[in-house]
Formats: structure tokens, C-alpha cells, sequence
């Protein structure tokens, strides 16, 4: 039997079944799946798995079946996908999801009693009059139009089924479109508590989400959702973080509901794999569409392999409405450097941000930078740290001075050194990404200024404050680039990096660093060649191979750092290729 998915002729059509099940239809010839009397949406995959259990009868499938004809050609497809794809499928049977049952490294199989009725099973005799007889046309309507009052039917009841099911199961946080019914709760109060964290995250009073999260976990020792969300939202140190996805694991039952677990899967690679937290992401927005904080997070992974087109696009997705003014800063602020400028300055003109002066001029700093006008954008900038320091927002006055002080840098501002130093000490003396990054652009003022001693201590401090390995590559290009001597050793670096696809081709882009500063300029174009084969250029080090390049003889193109994050120092890069272009002029 051909599977959904596969060409299927009419006469083909006629032999393919229809298989019921509980309170389920599945009409196999036109993929559909019927819940309830509703039909409810079933990604293609997941449908084909439904059919591939209904043929079974209630036997048990292997593991090794189901990869064999859901992933034909040997493809190598881990345990991982099989699993989300049962969750997608329980997500679309919804009440009938506890028939989908898993042996553990057997297989799966329906538990249910299943039959199978003739898609079309023809009538010995013709049981339609003749259209072209006045009776006939009395007796029975067109078949299309019988179709079409019935498919109004199905509409309406699943119109009203919704309508019904928003009513008696209503939302608990938009963010993530958890209502009621997923919370697997043990109080009646942690719908209450959950739905208060949820306004406090929007209100960017993380304290407070985390107080709120964190009551829910220990008052209600049945929910998952709490943990997982603590976990999701990195509240805490990476030990906490993986001390709440842990707890949220251990709390599944055979009852928790599907997307319920789908948000535990989640907490549990968040933080660990962007692949596997895409197919978990994408397996949650098949149950829940809606649910914008998953769109935010896909365009981020996109921005993060600097697929700006396809972040620009998981962007629009995301209603402004709906995001708290913190979020809706860098909401705006990312869709103006991905290319949305002109649509993001009229909601500002339109009054999008009006009731925070201090938020929306940040926004228009981040405008001003994206369309290269530095000196507006330090202006912006200024003029919003004064409004953040005067409603004592220290932390929103710290961010906004940092784009001032790499628009000045970027713009060739004498004061540069002055405002990361400025920033830097709004930073606090933690180990942050602040930190880092001042003390990194400290070091590369010092060293364009000749003052070697003091590039190589800001450069060493830079490094003591660093607490990933993408920043320990940042500054050790910074090292080499400058003649500096590196605060740790190209091999442990490049290492360091791993497998990330975040990161292709940069360990030998370091390596190729590493032979230029040997004077091994022949080492070093190989390895930019390898760098490039790899992707570099698709990461956030882009612009350290470009200056590699022009450094062994190719043309210096100029470069553009927008949007100026994670790696901003990567400035620094395009500032020396604007003068290395000034100069071949």
C-alpha cells in the first residue's frame, strides 16, 4: 500500500481504507485526520506513521520498521526524531494520544481497536438518478455541492469545538501558548502563580518570574511545566539551569500531555544542541502556532548562522503587541539591522514605544547605527542613558552606552576610550560578556595607539573575565592581529570550539592566524582556504577572515557589523579593512 505522500492515481484512490479507531478517522487517500468529528492538522510524517500503526492492527512496529519506511534511503536518523515525531503525533490526537504506546527499544504500536472501512466502496447499482431528469434534480443534489454543505458543517463544528475548547481551557502564558490543560497541575493555584511569572518575565522583573517560577516548583510537586520554564529561560547559574530540566524530566507520567513533554524535551537541549532544540521548537509550533516566544527563538538560531533573511522572517512572526517593552527593544532594534529599517521607525513614529522615552531612543540609536550614521547614533544613545539613569533602569542605561561606544568607535570618535571605559564601569566587576567586551575593545584602542604594555593587561583582563570559548577566540584573534602574544594557545582555542555549527570553519581560521604570525604566509592563505570551506563566513568571526585575507594580498573589502552582537569586536576587523582600503586608494 502506498503511503501518504507518494503519487496516488484515482483507482489507487478506491482501494485505500479508511481507518477508525476510538473517536478517530483517518482517511488515508486524502490525509486527513478526524478527532472528535473534527479534523485537526497532522504534519505529513507524523500522519504517515498514524497509517503505518492503523495497518498494524494493534501489533507492535519495530524501531527498525518505522525508520525504514518513514526515512527510506538510509538516511541516519537518531532515536531523537522518532520520538518527537510520536509527540507530534499525540499532539494531534489530543484525547486519543494514551493509545500511541512506546516499548521501550521495541518499536511502538496502537492500542486500540482499530477497523478499516472501503474508501469507496462502489453500489452494485447506480443509486443516483439521472441529472438531466427535473426529479432528479428534486431528489438529490450535486455530489459537489452535498460535499461542500458538508465540509460547511465540519467547519462550523470545528469552529465551535475551538471555541469551546478556549473557553474551558484557557490560557496561562501566550509566550509559550500554555494553557491549563498542559500544566499536568496538582493545586488549584498554579495556573494563578504561573500566569503572575509570566507578567513579571514580560515586565523584565526577572527576579520576581523566578520567585514566581520557583514557589510554583516547590508548592506543586507534580507540574513540570515550572522547571522546564526555569530552565528555558536560564534563570540561574548553568547548574540550576540543569538541575530544573532534570526535575521537570522526572516529573513526566504516562498521562502528561503531549506538548507538555514536547516543553520539557525542550528545556533539556536548550542549552546543549540547536539542532535538536529546532526539532523540538518546530514539533511545538505544529500544536501550537501561536506561541511567539518559539518564533523569537528561531530567529535567533537563524541570526546565530547569519541566515538574516530567515530571521528577518521568524521576526515578523512575532506580535509586537504581545512582547513587553524589554523584548520589544531588541525585537525592533534585530529586525532594523536584518533589513527592516523604514518598517521600524514608523511604529516608532506611530507611537510604538512612546510611553518609554528612554527605550525608544535606544531603539532609534540602534536605527542610526544600522544606517551608519555614528555621530547621530551616539546622540541617540546619550540621550537615552540620561532617561534610563533618571528612572534608575542601570541596567537598560548600561546596554544603550555600549552601542553609543561602538558607534563612536566605528564612526573613528577620538572619545571611544573614554566610553568603553564609561561602560565598562557600569558593567560591575562579574565575569559578563560586558565585561569582556569593553576590556576587549580597550585593548585594541590601546594597541592601535602603539601602547603595547597596557593592550596586552586589557587584553590578559579581558581574558580572566571570559567565560565562553567563542569570547577566548574572539580576543585571541584580537592577539594576533595586532602582534599582541596570545593569553592562551591557538590549539586549546580552536578546540575549545568543537563541533558547533555556530562556529565552522573558525578553528582554522585560528590556526591560519596563528601561521601568519609565525611568518608562514603560505600556511596561512591554505588555511584561510580551508576556513572558508568550512563556513566561516556564515559565523559571527566573518570579518576576522576578511582581514586575514587582505593581510596575505587579496583586495580589503570594506564590512559592516549589523547587528553589532555576540562578537562585537569584530569591529575592530572592519575598521582596519577601511583603512587598509583608505590607504590602496
Amino acid at each position: 500500500m502506498n503511503l501518504p505522500g507518494s503519487e496516488i492515481g484515482e483507482a489507487e484512490r478506491d482501494d485505500l481504507p479508511v481507518y477508525r479507531f476510538a473517536n478517530v478517522v483517518v482517511d488515508v487517500a486524502r490525509q486527513q485526520l478526524w478527532v472528535e468529528a473534527v479534523e485537526v492538522a497532522c504534519q505529513p510524517l507524523a500522519f504517515r506513521l498514524l497509517v503505518m500503526l492503523c495497518e498494524a492492527r494493534g501489533a507492535l512496529v519495530s524501531r527498525q520498521a518505522l525508520f525504514d519506511r518513514l526515512w527510506p534511503g538510509g538516511q541516519e536518523i537518531g532515536d531523537t526524531a522518532l520520538t518527537q515525531l510520536i509527540w507530534r503525533l499525540r499532539g494531534a490526537l489530543g484525547p486519543a494520544a494514551e493509545a500511541i504506546k512506546t516499548v521501550r527499544r521495541g518499536g511502538v504500536r496502537l492500542d486500540a481497536d482499530v477497523r478499516a472501512d472501503p474508501l469507496r466502496a462502489p453500489p452494485a447499482e447506480p443509486v443516483e438518478p439521472r441529472v438531466d431528469s427535473p426529479a432528479a434534480s428534486r431528489q438529490a443534489p450535486p455530489r459537489s455541492r452535498a460535499r461542500w454543505r458538508i465540509g460547511a458543517v465540519f467547519a462550523v463544528l470545528a469552529l465551535v469545538g475551538a471555541l469551546v475548547f478556549a473557553l474551558h481551557d484557557p490560557l496561562v502564558g501566550a509566550e509559550y501558548a500554555i494553557r491549563v490543560g498542559d500544566l499536568d497541575a496538582g493545586r488549584t493555584d498554579t495556573a494563578d502563580l504561573l500566569r503572575r511569572a509570566f507578567e513579571a518575565e514580560r515586565a523584565a522583573d526577572k527576579g520576581r518570574a523566578r520567585e514566581l517560577f520557583e514557589q510554583v516548583t516547590r508548592r506543586d510537586e507534580r507540574s513540570p511545566v515550572a522547571p522546564a520554564l526555569l530552565a528555558i529561560y536560564s534563570f540561574g547559574a548553568p547548574a540550576d539551569v540543569a538541575r530544573w530540566a532534570a526535575t521537570a524530566k522526572a516529573r513526566l507520567r504516562e498521562s502528561t500531555p503531549a506538548y507538555t513533554r514536547l516543553l520539557v524535551e525542550l528545556a533539556q537541549v536548550i542549552d546543549t544542541s540547536a539542532p535538536a532544540a529546532r526539532q523540538v521548537e518546530d514539533a511545538m509550533l505544529d500544536l501550537r502556532p501561536n506561541a511567539w516566544r518559539l518564533h523569537l527563538a528561531i530567529a535567533h538560531q537563524h541570526m546565530s548562522q547569519r541566515e538574516f533573511g530567515r530571521a528577518l522572517a521568524a521576526y515578523r512572526r512575532v506580535p509586537l503587541d504581545a512582547l513587553g517593552p524589554a523584548v520589544m527593544v531588541y525585537a525592533l532594534s534585530d529586525r532594523a539591522s536584518l533589513g527592516d529599517a523604514d518598517a521600524v521607525e514608523a511604529e516608532l513614529d506611530a507611537g510604538r514605544l512612546a510611553h518609554s522615552p528612554a527605550l525608544e531612543a535606544c531603539v532609534r540609536a540602534r536605527l542610526a547605527y544600522t544606517r551608519g550614521r555614528w555621530a547621530q547614533a551616539v546622540a541617540e544613545s546619550d540621550r537615552a542613558v540620561a532617561l534610563a539613569d533618571a528612572d534608575r533602569a542601570y541596567d537598560n542605561a548600561m546596554k544603550i552606552a555600549e552601542v553609543g561606544a561602538l558607534a563612536a568607535f566605528a564612526g573613528g570618535d577620538a572619545g571611544a576610550a573614554a566610553r568603553f571605559s564609561r561602560v565598562l564601569a557600569r558593567c560591575g566587576e562579574g565575569r559578563s560578556l560586558c565585561v569582556v567586551r569593553m576590556r576587549g575593545f580597550l585593548a585594541v584602542l590601546a594597541a592601535r595607539a602603539g601602547e603595547r604594555d597596557i593592550a596586552a593587561r586589557r587584553l590578559a583582563e579581558a581574558w580572566d573575565a571570559a567565560q565562553l570559548e567563542w569570547e577566548r577566540a574572539a580576543l585571541h584573534l584580537v592577539a594576533l592581529e595586532y602582534g599582541l602574544a596570545p593569553p592562551g594557545t591557538t590549539h586549546d582555542v580552536a578546540a575549545g570550539l568543537g563541533t558547533d555549527p555556530s562556529y565552522a570553519g573558525v578553528g582554522e581560521l585560528l590556526r591560519a592566524w596563528q601561521a601568519l604570525a609565525d611568518g608562514d604566509r603560505d600556511t596561512a592563505r591554505h588555511g584561510l582556504a580551508r576556513a572558508r570551506l568550512e563556513g566561516v563566513a556564515a559565523t559571527y568571526f566573518a570579518e576576522h577572515a576578511q582581514l586575514l585575507g587582505a593581510r596575505i594580498g587579496e583586495p580589503p573589502a570594506r564590512c559592516t557589523v549589523d547587528p553589532p552582537f555576540p562578537n562585537s569586536v569584530r569591529i575592530a576587523a572592519c575598521v582596519e579593512l577601511a583603512a587598509m582600503a583608505e590607504v590602496s586608494k
